[in-house]
């Protein structure tokens, strides 16, 4: 009874969907990021962003694949003991639902060498890998925004998106780079039981209606994008994936790049 009531209170409090650009009526809350992407599942509150049932379901693939990448890519958290079930969660579903996406990831000849072991690399350059982690920053930037200003972007606002990963060239240099002009921090934690920063956190820089963010996970992956409420974006911020809120279809994806990104200058300063 508790929980409905405090749905209830929150839906009312956050009466619009924060993801599809403020005219759908909020349905359900949408824990950003998904509870399967924490070790063990263990995901404390925080985040918790209004969502129409459409965009709150938007991504639920999505959150599996990035939970399977992101403790895949060489992942330098300390390792957990035991069964690990957010990630056995994650690979089950993405068996059942898109078994011929990991048939394509093994289909590399490359090996790396991961603490200490040589293993061979997984290729995550898949279209629907590419997509998905992207439409999860581009959450994440609409969220954050939503948080430090109570505001929701517009339809017609281009939210430049882009990820990259440890086994990626220098993708670690560059985010790097990234995370450190970007002053504000976001980790979820409750005590230290509940303590998430080796399995996520967001920096962010939000100013008035511009938005920044890198969200890091499991050590591993990056996820990066910005926008600046109710425009197209600048030619100096074009990444590897543009989208926009809309009323009828969600969050819609406007144009795909698939270019490696330098993110060097993105934050502005």
């Amino acid at each position: 009874m508790g929980a409905e009531m405090d749905k209830k209170r929150f839906l009312r409090e956050n009466p619009l969907c924060c993801f599809c650009g403020g005219l759908v009526k909020s349905e359900e809350p949408d824990h950003q990021p998904a509870k399967i992407v924490f070790v063990k599942k263990e995901r404390p509150e925080g985040l918790e962003l209004p969502s129409c049932r459409r965009c709150n379901r938007l991504t639920s693939i999505d959150d599996c694949i990035l939970s399977f990448v992101a403790q895949m890519a060489g992942s330098l958290r300390q390792q957990v003991t035991g069964v690990d079930i957010s990630f056995k969660k994650a690979f089950q579903t993405l068996q059942t639902n898109r078994g011929e996406l990991l048939e394509r990831m093994q289909k590399t000849g490359k090996w790396t060498l991961h603490q200490g072991k040589i293993q061979r690399a997984l290729d995550y350059n898949q279209p629907e890998i590419n997509e998905g982690l992207c439409r999860i920053a581009a959450k994440l930037a609409l969220g954050t925004y939503y948080i430090e200003t109570g505001k929701i972007a517009r339809p017609g606002t281009h939210i430049e998106t882009a990820w990259g990963h440890n086994q990626r060239g220098n993708a670690v240099e560059l985010v790097n780079n990234l995370l450190g002009q970007l002053p504000k921090f976001y980790e979820l934690n409750q005590g230290k039981k509940w303590n998430t920063s080796d399995s996520f956190f967001l920096r962010h820089l939000v100013k008035t209606d511009e938005v920044y963010i890198a969200a890091i996970f499991h050590q591993s992956v990056a996820l990066i994008a910005y926008f600046k409420e109710g425009e197209a974006s600048k030619e100096r911020y074009k990444l590897a994936g543009c989208w926009t809120p809309s009323t009828e279809r969600g969050l819609e994806l406007l144009e795909w790049r698939g270019a490696q990104v330098d993110v060097k200058n993105q934050s502005g300063q």
